[in-house]
């Protein structure tokens, strides 16, 4: 059967659509949650991620299957399909195949698409690849980023890669970004700052052991000791 293709941003609609498209081999693994979903255009480019894939030696129907081992080899094609990614979903999907500790040399690539999105969900993704990837060597790094103006308020994992690192440089910081946006950064403040926290910022995690929410009042009370307990 065949299928003219008159516009890629048109959703498919059937199994043979689909098949058509990429192959059996891709497709009966996808059409499920593709029908009415997505379009020709997100189709072909997956089938064109997993050719790159696949010629490495592997015989993955999926791009799930990605996260079943790392393979240092897959880090560029999926930065460039992320670089070509017309979508904040489709940015999200694939950084989520970033997600390996092996993968931390590429750390700077990661920091320099942190950087460039203006998409706080983008950010937050990549924040989760970053922690993934955290590694002592790209500290300075991480305190690039949370040191930007921009920062304000983006309550991502950069933080708890900071005070898990126990890196005093960003202690000030952290406090700051508190002070600034305390409904944005208040779960990030009281479960982190007893790892890099000084006796400053003892007022600040009273008022929030002082909240409604258990489990918030709990993460600022063991702030607050182990900081006393200094």
């Amino acid at each position: 059967m065949s299928f003219d293709i008159k516009n890629e941003n048109e959703l498919v609609e059937t199994k043979d659509q689909v098949i058509n498209l990429i192959g059996s081999y891709y497709g009966n693994p996808i059409y499920r949650y593709a029908i009415g979903k997505w379009r020709i255009k997100d189709l072909i480019e997956t089938k064109e991620l997993l050719d790159e894939i696949n010629m490495l030696g592997y015989n993955y129907a999926s791009l799930h299957r990605l996260t079943d081992h790392a393979d240092i080899r897959f880090m560029p094609i999926l930065i460039s399909h992320y670089d070509k990614a017309d979508s904040d979903e489709k940015k999200i999907c694939i950084s989520n195949y970033m997600m390996h500790k092996e993968y931390s040399k590429y750390t700077a690539s990661i920091c320099e698409r942190y950087i460039e999105s203006n998409s706080s969900i983008v950010k937050f993704s990549l924040s989760n690849v970053l922690y993934q990837l955290r590694n002592r060597n790209y500290i300075q790094m991480y305190l690039k980023l949370v040191n930007s103006d921009d920062y304000i308020g983006q309550n991502d994992l950069l933080p708890k890669i900071l005070c898990g690192f126990h890196v005093k440089e960003f202690s000030q910081r952290l406090l700051d970004l508190y002070i600034a946006s305390p409904e944005q950064m208040k779960w990030n403040f009281a479960r982190y700052s007893y790892m890099i926290g000084t006796e400053n910022y003892i007022p600040y995690l009273s008022v929030i052991a002082k909240s409604n929410d258990r489990e918030l009042c709990k993460y600022a009370q063991k702030s607050i000791a182990v900081i006393l307990s200094k």
